[in-house]
């Protein structure tokens, strides 16, 4: 009963559409993070949030991120800034960004929309002033993207070089995650057919 309570009171407060995706996005991290994973994926998850923290530390203030999506179509236009938060929900937390959270500490409760009723305008955590995750919640596409605005406005204040390595630091980690990942995905798709070949030969070894 609690998942459907949950979105309840989130359609309360938020647009369907947001509460739909937000409610979807819980379950499927409350079913990763019951997933039995290795010490090294969980070690992989935990280098994948250091480096995000310290790309996100190097980035420092920026003013770019405000005003990119003004006067863009919907939905990158809903809000004045954060053009590049306006995809589908579901494909910036992929499975293996999710996993990456999940095994780095993310819970459920920490996935949290927009106060009030923002629009609904691409990432259900898009809100009309910022993302309204807190940094180490967040997925590491959503750090590691760089505009050419953006990246402008670095090069300016002498930032960029010190982005790059941090961000270049940061694909790494992400990179080796999602290698553990896929090999933990491929075990489990594979181990029920091992099993079944392997009563089969039991089978016809018995007399």
């Amino acid at each position: 009963m609690f998942v459907p309570i949950e979105r309840l009171v989130m359609r309360l407060r938020q647009p369907a559409s947001r509460a739909a995706e937000v409610a979807a996005l819980r379950q499927r991290l409350r079913v990763e993070r019951a997933s039995t994973v290795a010490d090294d994926e969980r070690g992989l998850a935990g280098e994948v949030a250091r480096a995000k923290r310290a790309a996100a530390a190097a980035f420092g203030e920026v003013a770019s991120c405000g005003s990119c999506a003004a006067r863009q179509p919907w939905p990158v236009g809903g809000f004045a800034g954060g053009a590049c938060c306006a995809g589908a929900t579901a494909s910036v937390f992929d499975d293996h960004e999710l996993a990456a959270l999940a095994h780095a500490g993310t819970r459920p409760r920490d996935l949290r929309p927009p106060a009030g009723r923002d629009a609904h305008a691409g990432c259900a955590f898009r809100g009309a002033e910022a993302c309204s995750l807190a940094l180490e919640h967040r997925p590491a596409r959503c750090v590691h993207y760089v505009c050419d605005t953006l990246r402008v406005e670095l090069h300016r204040r002498g930032r960029l070089d010190e982005v790059e390595a941090q961000l270049a630091e940061l694909e790494r980690a992400m990179r080796a995650f999602t290698a553990a990942h896929r090999a933990r995905q491929d075990r489990e798709v594979l181990a029920p057919v091992i099993d079944a070949v392997r009563a089969a030969v039991r089978r016809r070894s018995s007399p």
